[in-house]
Formats: C-alpha cells, structure tokens, sequence
C-alpha cells in the first residue's frame, strides 16, 4: 500500500510479502502456458469460429484472452475489495512537459534503434532487401501495433505486475528486471526477446518510476510502435523499396541527428520535473530471506522458461 506523507510525496508501507511473486508467477505461467494450451484451443477459438471474420475483433479478443484477462480480475478484486482503480494501476494524468519530453525522447531512441535493425543489414549486406507484401491494411496494422498491443501489454507488465510489487517496497531495479524480462519473453525470436526486456529495463520502468503514472510507458510505447520502422508498407514492388530503403535511412539520420540533443537535455528537464513523485522508501528493516529467495528463483524460472516456451 501507498501512502502520502505530510510533504505529499507518496511512501511505500514496504511490508515483506510473497504476494507479488505469487502473483507475477501465476500471470507468466497463465501467459506462456494456459493461455496457449487450454485458453485459445477450447475457448477463444469457439468464440472467433462463431463471429464474422475481422482482423482486428480477432486481435482485441486474442489480446485480451492473453494480457487482458489477469488485468481483468485484478480489477474485479480491486473493486470487491474497494481499493482504488486508479492507484493499482498508477492512472494518472500527464503533464504537458511529460509528454513533449516523452514523445521527443522516444523518437530519438526509435530512430537510432530502427537505423540499427534496417541500416546494418543494408549496409553490410549486399544492398538488395526483399520486399514482401503487407498482409493487413495501413490502417489495421498501425492500431493494431499502436492501440491493442500497447493497451493491453501496458496495463500488465506497467501496471498490474508493477504495482504489486511497488505495494511492498521493493527496489526499483529488482521491479525493473522482473517486469522487464516478463515483458521480454513474450515476445517470440531471440532478438526481439533481448531487445524488449533491456527496453522493459531501461525505458519503460523509469518512466513509470518517476511520473507514477501508467500514460507515460503507453506513451512511449505508442511512439515506438508507431514510429515506421520499414519503408515496405508504404510501397508496391521490389524496384520501389529498393528506392525506397535508402531514402528511409537518410530521413532516419537526419530525424536521429535532430532529436538526439534535445533527447539529452529533455531527460534531464525530466527527471527534475518529477523526481519529487518517486515514492520514498519504507522504514528500514531487516532483509526477509524467504523474498530474496523466491525473488530470484522466480528470475530463474523467467529465464528458462525462454527456450521453453519462446524458442
């Protein structure tokens, strides 16, 4: 539980709990396994078999079977046991500040990664990229990657799985790392599992961390996931991606070199803006040993459960 202190600055009851462990793995094991072998066979396909055909209701109720129903009971109980929405899952208002700093801060990092995952291929290839024709329309694509998947993914590993363990004090890194590698394995292919749990780690749990406020991560989220990261869908042959590769990258550096500085003093302006939020520390107390064990135990179950489930 959260409280606020005379100054208003939220404080942390910190009580040594197994609960957030319980819970984070009981929604991993529900995700990687239930969800895949009992849920989408015998409940979610009925469902789609007896609808009209629609990418998009498709992907909302695949979404929700996957992400949004641990979120969904979460909320249940909280409203049973009338605790606050929107303190159990940090729904907060942003700043103007916020998001301008936000949505430059993740276009500058967007840019750089995006040159990384189509430059070096290019460059250090033999300049020849196959082009493959988009199987969804512009429009379904960009709310599927840009509505569904940030809501649902938000709201679980920002959200839900954060805020139990935040209820109890534990420290920023350990909440970091386990929600950033649950967020990571999620994901299928050993690059994309790699790269979302170091962005879990070191993007979306500080902005979390200072604002306090479940919009921030979503915000960066959209932005990344919105962000083009492939000229392919907005051409229609060979002969006009391989044009259109090449132009792609220049905008790209030119969009990285403009962006970057103003990345680097709008990071700064944003931790000042709201270090004043971050929840200050329970009282001091003696280390539970049964948390620590089960804290990484937990991270190792994570881990092997990569190759077993993801590969």
């Amino acid at each position: 539980m959260v409280k606020k202190t005379e100054s208003g600055i939220e404080k942390r009851e910190g009580n040594p709990s197994l609960r957030p462990i319980i819970v984070t793995f009981a929604v991993m094991l529900y995700v990687l396994f239930i969800a895949q072998e009992v849920v989408f066979p015998h409940v979610l396909s009925p469902i789609l078999n007896a609808l009209p055909s629609s990418y998009l209701g498709n992907m909302t109720l695949a979404y929700f079977f996957l992400f949004g129903l641990p979120v969904a009971v979460y909320i249940v109980y909280k409203l049973v046991t009338r605790q606050s929405l929107s303190a159990a899952l940090f729904i907060k208002s942003l700043s103007l500040k916020n998001i301008l700093y936000i949505v430059i801060i993740s276009l500058a990092i967007r840019s750089v990664f995006v040159l990384f995952e189509l430059g070096l291929p290019f460059i250090f290839g033999d300049g020849v990229m196959q082009w493959r024709p988009s199987q969804t329309s512009r429009l379904e694509s960009l709310i599927h990657r840009s509505v569904l998947v940030v809501i649902f993914e938000g709201f679980l590993f920002r959200g839900l799985l954060w805020r139990e363990f935040d209820r109890t004090g534990t420290g920023f890194w350990k909440i970091a790392l386990v929600t950033g590698i649950t967020f990571g394995i999620v994901h299928n292919g050993i690059f994309q599992i790699g790269h979302t749990t170091l962005s879990g780690i070191f993007f979306y749990a500080p902005l979390i961390y200072f604002t306090r406020s479940i919009w921030a991560p979503i915000l960066h989220h959209v932005v990344m996931n919105t962000f083009p990261s492939n000229p392919a869908n907005f051409v229609s042959s060979q002969a006009a991606y391989e044009t259109a590769v090449p132009i792609f990258l220049i905008v790209l550096v030119v969009i990285a070199a403009v962006s970057i500085p103003f990345a680097v003093i709008f990071i700064r302006k944003f931790v000042a803006e709201n270090k004043h939020r971050v929840a200050k520390k329970a009282e001091p107390q003696k280390k539970d040993k049964r948390f620590e064990i089960a804290f990484w135990a937990l991270i190792v179950l994570l881990i092997v459960a990569v190759p077993v489930f993801r590969m």
